[in-house]
């Protein structure tokens, strides 16, 4: 029995090797950010995310909805330059927007970063943010919808 799982073992893990090849086939309509507006913030500023599928749309890019129930996640990990760090996982309400045209963009703007305190930290400490930014979309059904992650590297700069 032993001489059957060994060779075995070594075949399912050299398959699952391959596994992180593949892409990721993401179903249509769920929320993806694809870009954003700065890798440096100071709080009080502004921050833009770029993406699709933060809310459904017709057929000309106009969302169907005007107040969509949207949340921006961040996990990870920020590191002050004092040292120290802090495990994050925050939950924003961004304000959302969009951009007609052919490379019509949907827009949630994180207003007010803050807006008196890093908001990773919860105090004046500055550093950086490691981790991954997620949109999160509550259904009117009671589910919710949620994209892949993007990786994030984000220096929250001293205020004036």
């Amino acid at each position: 029995m032993r001489r059957l799982l060994t060779p075995l073992a070594c075949v399912m893990a050299l398959g699952l090797l391959g596994c992180g090849d593949e892409p990721i086939e993401v179903p249509a309509g769920t929320p993806i950010i694809t870009q954003v507006s700065t890798q440096s913030i100071v709080v009080g500023q502004s921050m833009e995310f770029f993406g699709t599928g933060f809310v459904e749309t017709n057929e000309s890019g106009v969302p169907l909805t005007d107040n969509p129930n949207l949340k921006l996640r961040f996990r990870g990990v920020f590191n002050a330059t004092d040292g120290t760090s802090a495990n994050v996982d925050l939950h924003v309400s961004p304000s959302f927007s969009y951009e007609l045209g052919d490379d019509g963009r949907q827009v949630l703007t994180w207003r007010r970063v803050g807006p008196f305190a890093n908001p990773f930290t919860g105090d004046s400490r500055i550093g950086r943010f490691e981790g991954e930014v997620t949109v999160v979309r509550d259904e009117t059904d009671g589910l919710t919808a949620s994209g892949p992650g993007i990786p994030l590297e984000l220096d929250v700069e001293p205020s004036i």
